[in-house]
């Protein structure tokens, strides 16, 4: 556990949907959330652009959250004590992977994408000191784009300009490394959806991370920051630990939370005490819960009312 940070906290209502965050459900969530000791929430919402190829990042005046609904989620989230990381992701409508977006070496087109994105993450970075965030990170998996650190220092510059909190950037889990701009941020940030080498045995899954917790001590010894996962987890099906970054295997996989409550008892009991470690953002907590006796037949990311979600009450109550 590291002494400078140590977040307890999920991922809130991604894929919301305009009007989701001030409705009656979408409060509700938020609540139940709360339940679970939490202390952290991040708050994520999609920023739009056409195709993975676009230069245009941009508002839809018929979907996309407002700013006055963030504001209303962010305001809601403090009443009820949690503090709060703003996450504004990107993400494609043709369904390519947002760690896709990438223009060769058409300098053009990286400037004017570039100019688009730092725009949007300065409007977001502007709300998140106004309304007083404990976090705001800048990207996500954005794993072409990250060998420009001229480009991202370049934004991480503005956006010191106009907040004062703690900045991250939220990188995927194979490709850290590519990422020589550490030294700029306040946190490391992973989407750690690490490989189980066994579905069933608790001993063999926590021997799963070791590889992999060397290689993030290695980080941390290098830039000295704390190092959270900003998303982890996996589906409540068969096989899900083995690809829990996975999750079109909802389609496929039989149901299983046995195999999930492994996956995070796994992770909390190889991570918790490490010195490097800053803490998770569980993935993912939905807008709209389902009724709670339907939890045993949900197989999304979602741990409520599941043993997973026992799980992260027992250990976030510590």
């Amino acid at each position: 556990m590291n002494t400078e940070l140590f977040v307890k906290g999920i991922t809130y209502g991604w894929n919301s949907s305009r009007g989701d965050y001030k409705s009656e459900y979408g409060i509700d969530s938020m609540k139940t959330l709360k339940e679970t000791n939490s202390d952290w929430i991040a708050i994520s919402f999609s920023l739009i652009q056409d195709k993975f190829l676009s230069t245009k990042i941009y508002f839809d005046y018929e979907k996309s959250l407002t700013d006055s609904e963030i504001i209303y989620a962010i305001e809601n989230a403090h009443k009820m004590g949690l503090k709060i990381c703003l996450k504004p992701v990107v993400n494609p409508l043709d369904g390519v992977w947002r760690g896709f977006i990438s223009f060769s070496e058409v300098y053009e087109y990286w400037c004017e994408w570039y100019q688009s994105y730092n725009s949007a993450m300065l409007h977001y970075a502007e709300i998140a000191e106004q309304y007083h965030c404990e976090m705001f990170c800048i990207g996500c998996e954005m794993a072409m784009t990250e060998r420009r650190t001229e480009e991202w220092v370049h934004l991480i510059e503005q956006v010191r300009k106009v907040y004062k909190g703690r900045l991250t950037y939220n990188v995927n889990h194979d490709s850290y490394k590519s990422v020589k701009w550490w030294e700029y941020l306040d946190i490391i940030s992973v989407s750690a959806y690490i490989e189980m080498k066994s579905t069933t045995d608790l001993d063999i899954m926590r021997d799963s991370w070791i590889s992999y917790k060397e290689e993030m001590k290695k980080l941390y010894d290098t830039y000295h920051k704390p190092i959270i996962f900003m998303e982890i987890g996996c589906i409540s099906g068969t096989g899900c630990s083995k690809e829990p970054w996975k999750y079109d295997l909802i389609n496929t996989a039989p149901i299983n939370e046995d195999e999930q409550a492994l996956y995070y008892s796994a992770a909390f009991e190889s991570l918790w005490n490490e010195d490097w470690f800053g803490g998770f953002f569980w993935w993912d907590w939905p807008i709209k819960l389902y009724p709670l006796e339907e939890a045993k037949n949900d197989i999304s990311y979602s741990p409520y009312g599941k043993k997973a979600e026992k799980i992260i009450r027992e250990w976030y109550s510590k």
